[in-house]
């Protein structure tokens, strides 16, 4: 081969190789910049979405063992049977109105706010579930500010599968937030 034919095949042998290593570092950026808006959105989805719903569900069933603790302990609180007498009439009140209730109001902020962070196609049933259990509450304690005290509970009762589920996509996020940090770096 003359050197003519040799210069001319190692140029293009050079041209071949950064060609290649444009389309590997192009590829490559372009899966990192997957990654990084894969890593955002779940960061987003555990720190306005699931990352409060999660905390705020944990502290409600802390709050709300404590509450029954201390409460007319055992059984149903409005049980036919052994209705509470007028100062737990009145915890309960107190405890619906100044404890939970702006609890549940945030949990609805939440949901509302970010539903656009909830995983799937449609608001889970659960969710719904906990939206109709607060809904309830807001009419009792409107009739409460009343002096009106006929009824002390939601229609709805609240959704204890919500701790569940909102532990278990906390959960996964953080896990699926582990795994994308580790492909990131």
């Amino acid at each position: 081969m003359t050197d003519n034919k040799q210069f001319i095949v190692l140029i293009f042998m050079m041209v071949g190789l950064a060609f290649t290593g444009y389309l590997y570092t192009h590829q490559s950026q372009l899966e990192l910049n997957q990654n990084q808006a894969k890593l955002e959105r779940v960061n987003q989805q555990l720190r306005n979405s699931y990352g409060p719903l999660y905390a705020l569900t944990q502290v409600e069933k802390t709050n709300w063992e404590v509450f029954r603790k201390h409460n007319k302990p055992g059984g149903s609180y409005w049980s036919q049977e052994d209705l509470p007498t007028t100062e737990e009439a009145e915890a309960w009140r107190i405890y619906i109105s100044e404890i939970d209730m702006p609890r549940y109001l945030h949990m609805e902020r939440v949901i509302l706010e970010n539903s656009d962070l909830i995983e799937g196609d449609d608001i889970p049933q659960i969710l719904l579930g906990l939206s109709v259990h607060i809904a309830g509450y807001k009419e009792v304690i409107f009739h409460w500010k009343k002096n009106d005290f006929s009824q002390n509970t939601s229609y709805y009762n609240y959704p204890s599968k919500i701790r569940e589920y909102a532990e278990t996509h906390y959960q996964a996020l953080k896990l699926k937030q582990q795994q994308l940090l580790g492909e990131i770096q």
